[in-house]
């Protein structure tokens, strides 16, 4: 299910596991000064969309605040786009918040 917040688009889906390896911190990629995945972006205007990612994702009608790992931040080099991943501690639900549709992501729902 996606629920669009502003500028982005939250889904809530099943619990989503191994993606790990092809995923940064959101300290990691903040760090980044290279393009990409910091796609032009100023540390400063990095750490403002995670913040505006974590104040949509926060308003999402399934969200609960006990989180089950450290958010993450994803790089789709083929759309040239980030994403940021939230995975929660009731039974895995994981948000993904993202500024555009993502294919393929509105069929899950938890």
């Amino acid at each position: 299910m996606s629920k669009s917040q502003g500028a982005f688009i939250v889904y809530a889906i099943s619990p989503l596991d191994f993606f790990y390896d092809a995923t940064v911190t959101v300290q990691e990629w903040v760090a980044y000064t290279e393009d990409p995945p910091s796609l032009g972006l100023t540390r400063q205007q990095r750490w403002a969309d995670f913040l505006a990612a974590v104040v949509a994702v926060s308003q999402h009608e399934y969200w609960e605040w006990e989180l089950r790992d450290e958010p993450r931040v994803a790089y789709d080099a083929i759309s040239d786009r980030y994403y940021f991943i939230f995975k929660i501690d009731n039974n895995g639900t994981t948000f993904v918040v993202s500024h555009e549709p993502i294919v393929g992501l509105e069929r899950k729902e938890p």
